[in-house]
């Protein structure tokens, strides 16, 4: 079976427990969502709060499907777990529409910091095109029927995979968290547009963040990021990375696997077992997604 890119981590990172500061990378397009730390505040997310032009469109025309840059080789983003039920969804060649909605509601739509997106089923990957020039996100909700219940509600545990890569840099945005690339996000655990929890991988750092009541553009604390991790190995166009994310609300646990690797299990309050489901995430960047998987545990 083709395996992805390894992911190269640097050892010294690890959890983070404290206010110990808010952006990994560049100021203005470090965090999803303005850390504030105990020595200031740090801006961004994702797509980073950055004004615009009195005129300037929010978003870019749309990139054209099915073009820019993909991986030669894609694989699993992590063996099956064992003892669980469930598995293969979609995004391997299939050719019918997969059950995603756009779950933002109306409240949240009228803050102008959610954008619907060009999402598509294109050549076997589920592709986002639309490009933001704003902070701004645009979540895909599976609303089916794989866990064994409508709509797409996730039980008390389970495990939730997909892989996702960057085809087309966002020149159009350059202020955007995670610029040149944008974020590939991933939210295995979502209950609506400001609760959810949301894996991050940015050109040169994977983070996870526990969203509970933020909008983009805002403040968001940084102890509300439960995880971060700097990449040796920064990526780049058709870098593929494989999320793999067993969330336990029994427990209000998540354990992280990135490339098959387990990085950290974090717990957090947000965690209950509320009518969760999954998401795949876009801050207005150029994406390609494979390999969703669902298991129940």
């Amino acid at each position: 079976m083709p395996k992805h890119f390894p992911i190269t981590l640097l050892v010294a990172a690890a959890l983070v427990t404290s206010c110990s500061g808010g952006s990994p990378s560049a100021a203005t397009n470090g965090a999803p969502g303005a850390a504030t730390s105990l020595g200031g505040t740090t801006t961004g997310a994702p797509g980073g709060p950055v004004t615009p032009g009195a005129n300037a469109p929010a978003y870019a025309p749309h990139a054209e499907p099915g073009l820019g840059q993909n991986p030669a080789t894609v694989g699993a983003a992590a063996p099956p777990p064992a003892g669980a039920q469930g598995g293969q969804v979609g995004f391997n060649g299939d050719s019918a529409a997969m059950p995603f909605i756009n779950p933002v509601s109306d409240q949240g739509k009228a803050t102008g910091v959610f954008f619907d997106g060009s999402w598509a089923y294109n050549g076997g990957y589920m592709e986002q095109s639309t490009g933001a020039k704003t902070a701004s996100l645009s979540f895909r909700q599976y609303a089916g029927d794989a866990f064994g219940s409508q709509g797409g509600i996730a039980p008390p545990h389970y495990r939730a995979d997909v892989t996702a890569w960057v085809y087309q840099q966002s020149d159009q945005y350059p202020n955007m968290v995670g610029a040149p690339l944008g974020i590939i996000g991933f939210a295995p655990y979502f209950r609506d547009e400001t609760h959810y929890l949301l894996a991050v991988a940015k050109p040169a750092s994977l983070e996870v963040w526990a969203v509970d009541g933020f909008l983009p553009g805002t403040e968001w604390p940084v102890t509300n990021k439960v995880f971060s991790r700097a990449l040796a190995t920064p990526l780049a166009v058709s870098s593929p990375v494989g999320w793999s994310v067993e969330v336990d609300t029994n427990t209000q646990s998540a354990k992280i696997i990135a490339n098959g690797e387990e990085l950290a299990t974090i717990n957090h309050p947000l965690l209950s077992n509320n009518n969760q489901r999954v998401a795949l995430v876009s801050n207005g960047n150029y994406l390609h997604f494979q390999d969703f998987k669902l298991y129940r545990m």
